[in-house]
């Protein structure tokens, strides 16, 4: 609610606060954040069952391999 308050700036601020934090995480000298096996799942249009359902269809997927 804070951040409506502020308006579009503050979202674009919070943003670019995240992306500076990932790409420093990611580039780090010591125990960089990175990862050669992740898979990305987009969460954005589906319910919570739906996540559960593919994470636990990943899950499986990994066990067979």
């Amino acid at each position: 609610l804070e951040n409506l308050e502020r308006g579009l700036d503050a979202i674009r601020t919070i943003k670019k606060e995240i992306e500076e934090r990932d790409y420093q995480d990611t580039h780090r000298e010591i125990s960089p954040l990175k990862t050669e096996d992740a898979i990305e799942l987009d969460t954005s249009s589906l319910t919570l069952e739906e996540v559960v359902e593919q994470v636990l269809t990943l899950i499986q997927k990994a066990k067979e391999e």
